[in-house]
């Protein structure tokens, strides 16, 4: 009890609790900050390997298949993505690509996060959507959040092959 008897120790107390709470607070902070690192960068893990399982089997049939052959692919694509887009290059914009050339960028995935980052990867195969309707060589697939089932089909238009990707 020797603290409270000291007035020199008793009148400090208030600028240690200060000091306390400050780093107990700043522990806090970084803590947070690294907990929202991992959270994040398991999501952008988890949109690349939906990007990833999409390409892979589209150049294996792309590759190998002849016109009507199909596979179909169980993917989740996570929240933390705007888009996962097959079969275009990402707009200047930071949107959702629309027309293009037929079989211009045709070689291109690429995902985008809620945060704006994009990661795009070419391809040996040719991709064309829409994923809500018959093949037109002059849309790419895109994939908003969510689990599907999606259905890879090698298709001929124009006299050039493409993987159209589609729902089942």
């Amino acid at each position: 009890m020797g603290f409270f008897r000291d007035s020199g120790a008793v009148e400090g107390l208030p600028m240690l609790l200060l000091i306390g709470a400050a780093l107990a607070g700043a522990a806090l902070v970084l803590a947070a900050g690294a907990l929202r690192t991992t959270s994040d960068d398991a999501c952008e893990r988890a949109a690349l390997e939906a990007r990833e399982s999409l390409r892979v089997r589209a150049e294996a049939l792309y590759s190998g298949g002849a016109e009507g052959a199909e596979d179909r692919v169980q993917v989740r694509i996570p929240g933390c993505a705007a888009h996962i887009v097959l079969g275009a290059l990402p707009p200047a914009s930071g949107g959702a690509p629309g027309e293009r050339e037929p079989g211009v960028e045709a070689g291109n995935l690429y995902y985008r996060l809620q945060n704006g980052a994009t990661r795009m990867v070419g391809s040996t195969a040719a991709f064309t959507g829409p994923a809500d309707g018959p093949p037109d060589e002059r849309r790419p697939a895109v994939l908003l959040p969510g689990g599907y089932t999606v259905v890879l089909r090698l298709v001929r238009l124009g006299g050039v092959f493409y993987v159209h990707v589609s729902f089942s």
